[in-house]
């Protein structure tokens, strides 16, 4: 697990607790947080599963929704079962229902906050975290992504419109020189990324035009 990972399954936990969440109940999402992310080493069956008591099959029944019929990675996306506010209300001898809501409404708040943080730090791990970082990755893969171009136009022309094949007319050396010329030569970021420039970036690294 990433260290990005774990500070961020430590910040839900903790948020899980400043909403007073029973500790049997953040016991129970914790195990299945590790069920999902290594289903072959933990037993995924709720702890509380086999105890007596009404909150202790509530919490069995919850864990076994979100695990057998909802997914966790549905949980991640705020997709929960009704059952794990159930459990909160018999844990914490909470009737009121709006209180009860509120902890849901933050429970999937909370779950919201660490897909985001997750997904950001996905993005600057493949794309870079900054613009630099971004327009240096793409000049990195930029040969690689035309050559793979041109392999699939002379495999099948029929795979563009034919008003497009003449961005083809040039050799593929041609094409890689002209390419990491335009790309590298020396316009600002604000320049590369401007609207009026996009058409001229697609056909530089000839990325399929949309139909």
């Amino acid at each position: 697990m990433s260290t990005h990972c774990t500070d961020s399954l430590s910040s839900l936990l903790t948020t899980l607790k400043r909403l007073n969440t029973p500790e049997q109940l953040t016991l129970t999402i914790s195990h299945g947080i590790l069920c999902w992310q290594d289903p072959a080493g933990t037993p995924c069956r709720a702890p509380s599963t086999g105890q007596l008591g009404a909150a202790s099959a509530l919490l069995a029944t919850a864990f076994h929704k979100q695990h057998h019929q909802i997914g966790w990675h549905q949980f991640f996306l705020g997709r929960i079962s009704l059952y794990w506010s159930r459990a909160f209300a018999s844990l914490s001898a909470v009737n009121d229902y709006a209180r009860v809501s509120s902890w849901t409404a933050g429970l999937v708040q909370a779950l919201w906050s660490f897909t985001r943080s997750m997904w950001k730090c996905r993005n600057e791990v493949i794309h870079g975290a900054t613009a630099e970082e971004q327009v240096t990755r793409h000049l990195n893969t930029m040969p690689e992504e035309v050559t793979s171009h041109y392999t699939a136009f002379l495999a099948d022309p029929s795979i563009l419109f034919p008003r497009y094949h003449s961005l083809f007319h040039c050799t593929l050396a041609q094409s890689l020189r002209t390419t990491t010329h335009n790309a590298g030569s020396g316009q600002s970021l604000k320049d590369c990324f401007s609207p009026s420039n996009l058409l001229k970036i697609l056909v530089a690294c000839l990325v399929p035009l949309p139909l």
